[in-house]
């Protein structure tokens, strides 16, 4: 029922002219992946490792700001040097793990970086977030959200107020 009250709305509308630049941008991206060549290749698999394991040794509980840039300074170099290196060995659309790995490693790691940043800029101690460097928390500076964006390029990080409704 639902589908057919969808498929009669879909005739009612009028649709303007649909860009499809942006999806034809990412379609390009996701098929260069899959089918990139590369000399001494890396699989998905060995750099999937290599971002936990910057990750992982920089969110031990109570880490610290060093402990957050060095993260930082490896995911960078994981982001220019590992990245391009990657190679699917599948080369098939279908049901291809390791393609769709690769892709993830892509969102793994900004998510990783995003996370590593906002930690690093955020100096003190909350809930969850143990700063070994700033062990209390400071409510007048850091009661907020920090957010990552990217901004001509490179990701940002911000302090955002906090909205209550």
């Amino acid at each position: 029922f639902g589908g057919r009250c969808v498929a009669d709305y879909a005739k009612s509308v009028e649709v303007d002219a649909v860009d499809w630049t942006n999806a034809v941008a990412e379609f390009n991206r996701l098929e260069e992946i899959r089918t990139r060549a590369v000399e001494g290749g890396l699989r998905p698999q060995k750099i999937r490792h290599t971002i936990q394991d910057a990750f992982y040794a920089a969110h031990e509980p109570g880490y610290d700001g060093e402990r957050l840039q060095a993260c930082i300074t490896e995911l960078e170099r994981i982001k220019t040097e590992d990245l391009p290196k990657m190679v699917v060995t599948n080369k098939t659309r279908v049901f291809n793990i390791e393609w769709k790995q690769a892709i993830e490693n892509y969102n793994i790691l900004t998510i990783a970086e995003a996370t590593a940043r906002a930690g690093l800029m955020r100096e003190e101690t909350r809930e969850t977030h143990y700063r070994t460097d700033f062990p209390e928390a400071d409510d007048t500076n850091w009661k907020c959200n920090v957010v990552a964006k990217l901004v001509d390029g490179q990701m940002a990080v911000e302090k955002v107020p906090i909205v209550t409704l």
